[in-house]
């Protein structure tokens, strides 16, 4: 080999022993800015060894963690994905698109890479876990709600369910309901009677697409024995911290005696917003409604409450709402008039009116303040929500408040008139543990508006079976 050929290789070999060196400096630079968590000049770094290497194994496996702390986690499962293509026994890339699937919500998918890691190493402690973590969430789910209401309508009613969840895979999930409405109407000579239901819904994700779909059916039998198909479909799409949603449902009224003989139902079409974190949460939503007779309504309601104070013993809200409510026909009606004598002659006159057989608004609309509170009373949970403020709608008047005859006389047709009033609701729950997995809730309400009157009780309990 001639002398000029040796200086040759000799630069060659310089000259890679000093790219290789440059390149494992600049690995190093970049592990030691993501491990200072530096994530943005991390992934900067990344970015460049990778224009000038694409096929750095190291750099590529980098540059998905540094993704994954980042939260950017669709990007970072196209990194793994990338490394798998060539590499399908790439066991560190596996484990990184199982992290950025788990972490992003597709348990479906995650707990399949995460088993394949498993395959290879059996030993992977945080593998297992992660496995173990989401077969844990599907667990059967036992749950039971019920409450009564004594209200000022001459109906009362009380309602108990038990509920079954199961999963058949990590993102679909079945629930079974049964339950049964006890009402009583003495007042009116109705007695007391029992409406059972039954219903089967289930939901499913589409993580690739942010898409989360709930269909429900429900069969409700009245207490004259007739049975009704009920139920809906909801299809939400979903992003870190809101969602958008399309609901569409059928539902029972039971609000008057007169209900249950006309079957009385509504299917409400709602548009939603909702968006949630840590310190704050808002949802608006619009509302189409079509009433079993044929009456059409609308509806839009929105509120925003946030956290104004936070520490080991609870925390509290405050926040407030908007909602209005209109029925192109009231359903109010008139069922009794009387007179009482004044001095001088003249009469008093008062109307009893009712609505019949469900609620249809006048031009409503509602303001209101929220305060929220939180307080960690040991083992138990009480949560705490009072809402109050001012309202509007139209009244209907039937007849005159006062006049000369005892027989009291009435309007040709209602007559609309403004109302203003003050609606308030206060409520509280407490939440504690029972035996094994289980939790209870218990709770009280109070509302009240020009309208209408209202006290709850209401328990529950959940827990995996």
């Amino acid at each position: 080999m001639t002398p000029h050929r040796v200086a040759i290789l000799l630069t060659l070999a310089v000259l890679l022993a000093s790219g290789t060196a440059r390149a494992a400096d600049e690995l190093t630079s970049a592990q030691q800015s993501a491990w200072q968590k530096r994530f943005a000049e991390a992934e900067q770094q990344y970015r460049d060894i990778l224009r000038r290497d694409p096929t750095s194994h190291a750099a590529a496996l980098g540059f998905g963690q540094v993704l994954l702390w980042e939260q950017h986690y669709a990007d970072a499962a196209s990194v793994y994905r990338s490394v798998l293509a060539h590499a399908p026994g790439d066991i560190d890339a596996r484990k990184g698109l199982a992290t950025a699937l788990y972490w992003s919500g597709d348990y479906r998918n995650a707990r399949r890479q995460y088993a394949a890691v498993l395959r290879a190493r059996p030993d992977d402690a945080e593998s297992r876990k992660a496995v173990a973590d989401i077969d844990a969430a599907m667990a059967p789910l036992l749950t039971s709600e019920n409450d009564a209401l004594r209200d000022d309508q001459p109906m009362q009613r009380a309602k108990a369910t038990l509920a079954y969840t199961f999963f058949t895979d990590p993102l679909t999930k079945w629930t079974a309901t049964a339950g049964t409405y006890a009402l009583a109407a003495r007042t009116l000579g109705f007695g007391s009677a029992t409406a059972p239901f039954v219903s089967i819904a289930g939901s499913t994700s589409l993580p690739s697409a942010r898409l989360r779909v709930r269909g429900a059916l429900r069969l409700f039998r009245f207490p004259d024995g007739t049975t009704k198909p009920l139920g809906g479909v909801t299809l939400t799409r979903e992003w870190q911290h809101s969602s958008v949603s399309l609901d569409i449902d059928r539902h029972e009224l039971l609000y008057t005696a007169s209900s249950l003989a006309a079957h009385a139902s509504e299917t409400t079409t709602t548009l939603g917003w909702s968006r949630s974190s840590d310190a704050s949460s808002s949802a608006a939503a619009l509302h189409a409604i079509r009433s079993f007779d044929g009456n059409s309504g609308r509806a839009a309601d929105g509120y925003h409450l946030a956290r104004v104070a936070h520490g080991s013993r609870g925390s509290l809200s405050a926040g407030a709402s908007v909602s209005y409510r209109d029925s192109d026909d009231s359903r109010f009606r008139l069922i009794g008039a009387s007179a009482a004598p004044l001095p001088g002659g003249a009469f008093a006159y008062s109307y009893t009116a009712r609505y019949e057989p469900y609620w249809t608004p006048q031009d409503l609309v509602e303001l209101r303040g929220i305060v929220a509170a939180t307080v960690n009373a040991g083992r138990a949970t009480v949560h705490l929500h009072a809402d109050g403020g001012i309202g509007h709608d139209r009244d209907l008047l039937f007849g005159p408040s006062a006049g000369t005859t005892a027989g009291v006389p009435l309007f040709a047709t209602p007559v609309s008139v403004s109302r203003t009033f003050h609606p308030w609701r206060a409520s509280a729950d407490v939440v504690f543990p029972l035996r094994g997995p289980f939790v209870a809730t218990l709770g009280v309400e109070h509302q009240a508006t020009v309208f209408y009157r209202a006290d709850s009780i209401h328990f529950g309990f959940s827990g995996r079976l």
